[in-house]
């Protein structure tokens, strides 16, 4: 039997449909979405708090429209045919880059871009706009890769 190389491919978690991720918007999210950004500036402003702005600030797009996170799921074939399934983590960069990027960059660029993405989220014709920039405020903030 020929040796199959390993797959790997992209999938979105389960999370709920459009209609009620919308209607989660309308109610919660926008508000909800706001004070995780604020919460999470508050604590950043602290060494100690900065691990507990930052489990906000990456959560803001779940907040915002319950947006599940991605994960990545490889799967590879032995000699006896067995399928082994694993899920992989993004390769992240290395912590010390990412903490003198946050230190640097990162808190005060996402603070401006997270105010931005929240502001034109509160108009329904660039709240498009708003989700793209929020989905993408992690990487932002921390160079956090999803």
């Amino acid at each position: 039997m020929s040796q199959q190389p390993p797959v790997t491919f992209q999938s979105m978690s389960t999370g709920p449909g459009c209609l009620v991720r919308l209607i989660w918007y309308i109610f919660v999210g926008w508000w909800l979405s706001g004070i995780f950004i604020a919460v999470g500036w508050v604590l950043m402003v602290s060494v100690i708090g900065i691990p507990f702005g930052l489990w906000f600030l990456h959560r803001v797009p779940w907040a915002q429209t319950l947006r599940p996170r991605n994960e990545a799921i490889t799967w590879s074939h032995d000699e006896s045919g067995a399928v082994t399934v694993t899920h992989v983590t993004t390769q992240q960069y290395p912590i010390l880059i990412r903490a003198i990027y946050i230190i640097l960059v990162g808190w005060w660029l996402g603070a401006i871009w997270l105010t931005i993405a929240w502001a034109l989220g509160l108009l329904i014709i660039t709240l498009p706009i708003s989700i793209l920039m929020i989905d993408r405020s992690p990487f932002l903030v921390s160079l956090q890769r999803n």
